[in-house]
This record gives structure tokens, C-alpha cells and sequence, in this order.
């Protein structure tokens, strides 16, 4: 070996040094290396200055080059380890010199990658990746080549930030650098817990595929992931889980981890917020899913998030009526909500929001069948029930509903005259609003459902957010074929108890009451009965009401002040 280092100590007097090793060498700088011993090159290479250093590498490399220092050598020197430990220490361009020898020693013999493979050496090697372009890619090169020893798989995994940089790598600029980064990701991947290291950094393909090949260990990570992770890495997680439950043998252990319940409440609440126009790309699949939960599901949670998905689809869409009404959807909720106690007060009201904005669907006036079902069902003493006790917004859709369904109440009703009765009605089916025989699973009649009164509460009651919707369900006992002007008059003052009430409803008709209200007031009884709480709506309807009420809501006052009161106290008080 001393023979060979001697001769080539002429040789570099005339080298011309590649300037990615060093600059070309002054006559001094050839003296200097000409002058080096092989004791003088290890020597420098595990202790001299940065200029030592440097000789003494050039002098290594090129003898490396020409073939002139054996493997023996270099195993019996440690050379490997010796170029490893100066990485850290050395300048930027004799760390480059180093990497495209280590990767040369790697490609020559195994046994070279087992030294560069320890806990130490990696780390060394790593740091090398968050440095300049042409070091950062002589490294990944270098971590790639090694990466065919499984020690290294789990060990690059534990060193901090390798396979952050390394992700870095995968989405920069440098081709070559990308390519090497993107297959030593993948080879470290077959180590499910760096698979779940790279979905934290963003890098989610191999994490993904090691759970599509039913990992036993990548249940626990991918729950931790879901747990911790932010949303892109959850959504991630899930997916990866949805491959492992494909496997019979994978169900057991997503049971045990929790997973299930997890997932599915994320992902119920997370649909449940969809814009409209992408719940109408629920198929049949996922609307039968959604009804399991609603119907099996433990958790009060995960059937608000349930019921909320289902309220947010557009009812205009029959398909999904269709669906739902296969799957029995309505009895479930009825049973469900009629399963607790006398009041709903024991279920969150985000179910029944969730419920009466699902009753609305299944009450459209347009489709008689649908609410018949609905009210074979018992869906009408629920939507009553969820008018005493529900929040507005529950109150509100509640009255939708009734009102729709009281729309067709009067084409439904049998008429007191009908003669082909085969058994007599009893009198207590006959309902005065209607002048016909009522049954509330056959007409929808909000009378005999006994809805008129906690839809007066509801007037009467200090928050004004669900009286257009209750005004609407009572405007359609209101309607003409049924009423005369002052009848129509007469059931509001019988019905409204204060005149908040009263107010409300006559706002709603207008002066279509009013400009016959004075027939009402005609008769002694009704006089007696109503005329005080009248005259108390008839005065503030002209003071502060609509400026079309006041000429014939003067008219109906003189009306019943022609009775009992002077035009004067009317006018002085307008």
C-alpha cells in the first residue's frame, strides 16, 4: 500500500483536481500531497485542521478512484466511520467528497452499508438533508442505498425530522432528489409507525396502502392519527381505516379501538353541515346507513348528526322521499321520539329539529299518499307534542308541517250529509271547523288533533320568531269554502284569549274580517261576550296598525260602539 501512495505522489504534481473535489492545486499545495505518507492521510482524515483535512481527502479520493486502496484496507483503517464523524465538522464541499464516497463504499460492499447503518451514523448522514442542493441530493442518495437493510427502516423512522425533510424533498424542485426521496418513503413505509410519521407531514399514499394490506399494527396508529391528527390527516386516517374494515379479521380490532363510534360521529357531523347541493349526492347506500344509525345507534349524538343530514336534504327531491320511505324511516322516528318521556325534554332538541324538519318532507300538500302514511305513522300527535315542548325552531317546523297537512283537510272531510255511512260516525267526529266528520288520521284535522290550542300558546308566548309559521297553520281552517266573513271573525275572537292574539290573527286576514265584523257584533251574545276584548284590538289596530286596516277597522268599532259606546270616546282615542 506504502508503495502505491508513493507512486502516486508524482502523479499528483501534474493532477488537475475536478473543482467539485478542491481548486486545481498550486505547485504548493502538489509539494504538500506529493509529501504525504499513508499514515499522514489517516491521520489527517480522523484529526487534522479543515486544510489538513482537505489535503489529505484529495489525496484518499483520488487514490479511491484510481483503485489503488483495497476493501481491506479500508475496513482494517475504519475509514467508513472516519469519513462518517467528519461530516459534522467539515466544510460544505469536503461533505460532498465525503457522501459520493460512502455511497461509492455502500455500492462495493454490504458490509460498508452495515457500518453506515447504526443509530449515530444515520443521524449524520440525515442532517445532511437540510443543507444545500448538491449535498441534500448526494444524502437521500446515500439513505436510499441503505435503505435495503431493514435495521435502517425502523431507525431513520426514530431520527427527528428525517422524514419531515425527506417529505420536503419529495415536493421540491430537484427531479433526481424527488425521485430518491419519493422510493426511500416508500421503503421506510413498510414500518407502519414511519407510514404514520409520513401522514403527519402530509406524504398520506403509504400510510393508505399499508392499511389496505391489513397491517396488524396499523389499527392502533391510525386511531392515534384520527384522535391527534388536524383534518386532512383525519380524513386520511378514516380512509386507510375503511380499507383495514374490508378484512373480516381487522372488524374485531376497529371495535375494540374505539374507532367506530369515533368515526362515524366525525363523520355524521361532518355531513351533516354539507351545503345542500351536496347532500343530493347521498345515494341509497349511504341514506339506508343513515337510517340504521338513527334506528341502532347508542348515542343521542350521533342520531342528532343523523336526523340533521337527513332534515337538510331537499325535499324536492322524491328520490331520496322514495329511499325513505322504503327504509320505514317514519316509524322509526315516531317510535323514537314517543319512547321517551311525556315531554321531549330528555332528548336534545337538535333531534327534534332534526325530525320535524324530516316530517315536513313527508307532509307536502302535493302528495296526499305520502301524508297519510305519515299519518298512520302517528307523525300528527308528534308535531302537536313538539309545539308544547320544543325550541322555536322545532315549534316552527312543526307548525309546517300541520299546516300542510291541514291544507287538505277540508277536500278529506265527510260531509254531515253523506248518506252511505255503513256504521253512524259518532258525534264527537264531527268537527264544527270543517262541517264535516273528522278523523285525524284520515283528514289531518288540526281541531280534532287538538293542535289549535299550543298553537295559540305559541301567540301568546313572548318570542315572535314561529308565528308566521303557526298564523299559517290557522289561516287554513280560515279558508272560504269553509267560513263566512264573520264566522271567520267570530272563531278568531272565540279562540284568542288576549289581544296579543287577537292582534296576530287579524293582522293575518286583514280587513277581509273586519269589513264584516260588525255582523258579528249584530248578535246580543257574541256583543257581551267579545265586545270588550274587540274593542281593546280595534283600538290598537287604528293606532298602530296596517294604514289600510284603519278606515274599516273604524267601521267594525262603530259597529259595536253603536251598541254600548259614543263615536266621541273612538275618535279621541285614535
Amino acid at each position: 500500500m506504502k508503495e502505491k501512495i508513493s507512486a502516486l505522489h508524482k502523479e499528483f504534481m501534474n493532477v488537475r483536481f475536478n473543482g467539485s473535489f478542491t481548486p486545481s492545486p498550486s505547485s504548493e499545495i502538489g509539494e504538500e500531497l506529493a509529501n504525504l505518507s499513508i499514515d499522514d492521510v489517516i491521520l489527517q482524515l480522523k484529526y487534522g485542521n479543515d486544510e489538513d483535512f482537505n489535503l489529505a481527502l484529495s489525496a484518499f479520493n483520488e487514490s479511491f478512484k484510481q483503485v489503488l486502496i483495497t476493501n481491506d484496507w479500508i475496513n482494517e483503517e475504519g475509514i467508513v466511520l472516519v469519513l462518517v464523524n467528519r461530516l459534522s465538522s467539515c466544510e460544505p464541499n469536503n461533505r460532498l467528497i465525503i457522501l459520493q464516497i460512502l455511497r461509492k463504499l455502500a455500492s462495493q460492499d454490504s458490509g460498508n452499508k452495515e457500518k453506515m447503518a447504526d443509530a449515530a451514523s444515520l443521524s449524520a448522514l440525515v442532517k445532511s438533508l437540510t443543507r444545500d442542493k448538491e449535498e441534500r441530493r448526494e444524502a437521500v442518495g446515500l439513505l436510499l442505498d441503505l435503505s435495503d437493510l431493514p435495521a435502517v427502516w425502523r431507525r431513520l423512522g426514530r431520527i427527528q425530522g428525517c422524514i419531515v425533510m425527506l417529505v420536503t424533498m419529495l415536493n421540491g424542485d430537484d427531479p433526481i432528489a424527488s425521485s430518491d426521496a419519493r422510493k426511500l418513503l416508500n421503503a421506510l413505509s413498510s414500518n407502519t409507525q414511519n407510514a404514520l410519521h409520513m401522514a403527519e407531514a402530509g406524504y398520506f399514499k403509504p400510510l393508505i396502502k399499508v392499511a389496505a394490506l391489513g397491517d396488524d399494527g396499523a389499527v392502533d396508529p391510525l386511531v392515534k392519527m384520527f384522535n391527534a391528527g388536524k383534518l386532512e390527516a383525519k380524513l386520511s386516517a378514516l380512509n386507510a381505516l375503511q380499507n383495514l374494515s374490508n378484512l373480516l379479521e381487522n372488524i374485531q380490532r376497529l371495535i375494540n379501538s374505539g374507532i367506530v363510534v369515533r368515526s362515524v360521529g366525525f363523520t355524521l357531523h361532518t355531513l351533516e353541515y354539507l351545503p345542500e347541493e351536496m347532500t343530493e349526492q347521498l345515494g341509497e347506500s349511504h341514506l339506508n346507513i343513515i337510517v340504521n344509525i338513527i334506528s341502532s345507534s347508542p348515542l343521542e349524538t350521533d342520531k342528532a348528526a343523523a336526523v340533521g343530514i337527513l332534515s337538510n336534504v331537499p325535499i324536492s327531491n322524491k328520490k331520496v322521499t322514495d329511499v325513505l320511505k322504503k327504509a320505514n324511516l317514519l316509524p322509526i322516528l315516531t317510535s323514537m321520539m314517543n319512547s321517551s318521556s311525556s315531554t321531549i325534554s330528555s332528548i336534545s332538541n337538535s333531534i327534534a329539529e332534526g325530525v320535524a324538519g324530516i316530517l315536513i318532507r313527508f307532509t307536502v300538500p302535493s302528495d296526499k299518499r305520502l301524508q297519510l302514511l305519515a299519518a298512520q305513522n302517528e307523525a300528527i300527535p308528534l308535531l302537536v307534542k313538539l309545539l308544547s315542548s320544543g325550541s322555536l325552531v322545532v315549534k316552527c317546523r312543526a307548525a309546517t308541517a300541520l299546516a300542510q297537512l291541514s291544507q287538505n283537510s277540508v277536500s278529506l272531510r265527510k260531509s254531515k250529509k253523506t248518506s252511505w255511512f255503513c256504521v253512524s260516525p259518532s258525534a264527537t267526529a264531527f268537527c264544527e271547523v270543517h262541517e264535516g266528520y273528522c278523523i285525524v288520521k284520515n283528514t289531518f284535522c288540526l281541531v280534532k288533533a287538538g293542535a289549535i290550542q299550543p298553537l295559540i300558546q305559541i301567540l301568546e308566548g313572548k318570542e315572535r320568531e314561529a308565528d308566521e309559521a303557526v298564523l299559517n297553520a290557522m289561516a287554513t281552517l280560515l279558508q272560504d269554502e269553509i267560513w263566512e266573513m264573520e264566522e271567520k271573525a267570530l272563531w278568531i275572537l272565540e279562540k284568542g284569549k288576549d289581544e296579543a292574539v287577537l292582534n296576530a290573527m287579524a293582522t293575518l286576514l286583514q280587513d277581509e274580517i273586519w269589513e264584516n265584523g260588525k255582523r258579528v257584533f249584530q248578535v246580543e251574545e257574541h256583543r257581551v261576550k267579545y265586545g270588550e276584548s274587540a274593542q281593546v284590538v280595534l283600538i290598537d289596530l287604528a293606532q298602530n296598525g296596517d294604514p289600510r286596516l284603519k278606515s274599516t277597522t273604524a267601521n267594525c268599532w262603530l259597529s259595536l260602539n253603536s251598541y254600548k259606546f259614543s263615536p266621541v270616546t273612538f275618535e279621541t282615542t285614535i
